[in-house]
């Protein structure tokens, strides 16, 4: 493909120059997580400073907007299985988007499993960054949540819901977030025993930590930077 372009921007990590080796002369390459681009809602967002001194129990759940293949339940019921052996009850908070067809059957099993858990539904949430703070751990699909929650340094374990989120890996391999793998592959067992296994407080901290540095805020910025000489 022929880029006739001033920038081009991929943030993704590791966003790799060969995928642009036919482009204009002067086209400047604005790739990786230096790149990230945020609301202002996050900006403006205080970062979590407090660290995991025992097991998580407050957690959110968040698969897109639409979620066509309902991973919210798959992996609300693999967490449930995961924490499990828990003493109290944890709790859950589901984000479910205004194009999501499964809402009643997310209400009816949530109702079911009130004395597993106190399940909450967001739905059409507005105000992401606050909601995202008040949770400990986050569990999403690999969408750009994954680097609003970075940048809040929340921990993080990500579900690939569809092929253009492949870039996530990346970001596992960074040592940023704890890759699932892949929603096509998944299991309610294998994901219980997934995510159990990350239900550390010092790893989830460290995924927390990594993450941050990696999305620095500062994206923005360095686009806008980029764009100035052009408007010239």
């Amino acid at each position: 493909q022929n880029y006739c372009a001033d920038l081009i921007l991929n943030q993704n990590p590791g966003a790799p120059p060969d995928l642009y080796l036919h482009r204009a002369e002067h086209c400047r390459l604005l790739l990786g997580t230096d790149y990230v681009m945020l609301r202002a809602q996050f900006l403006q967002a205080p970062k979590r400073s407090h660290l995991l001194s025992a097991q998580p129990e407050h957690f959110l759940i968040s698969m897109g907007g639409a979620d066509l293949e309902n991973a919210t339940e798959l992996v609300l019921q693999a967490l449930l299985k995961a924490t499990g052996k828990y003493s109290s009850a944890v709790t859950i908070g589901l984000i479910v988007g205004a194009a999501n067809s499964h809402l009643q059957k997310l209400q009816t099993y949530a109702s079911a499993c009130n004395d597993k858990a106190k399940i909450q539904i967001f739905q059409n949430v507005t105000d992401m960054a606050n909601l995202l703070n008040s949770s400990q751990v986050l569990i999403s699909a690999g969408g750009t949540t994954v680097f609003e929650a970075a940048y809040l340094a929340l921990p993080n374990l990500v579900l690939q819901t569809a092929a253009n989120q492949n870039a996530v890996k990346g970001f596992g391999k960074m040592g940023a977030i704890h890759y699932l793998g892949d929603l096509s592959k998944a299991s309610v067992p294998a994901l219980a025993t997934a995510i159990e296994a990350c239900l550390i407080p010092d790893l989830l901290n460290e995924f927390a930590a990594t993450a941050a540095k990696i999305i620095d805020g500062r994206g923005n910025e360095r686009v806008i930077a980029a764009m100035e000489p052009l408007s010239r």
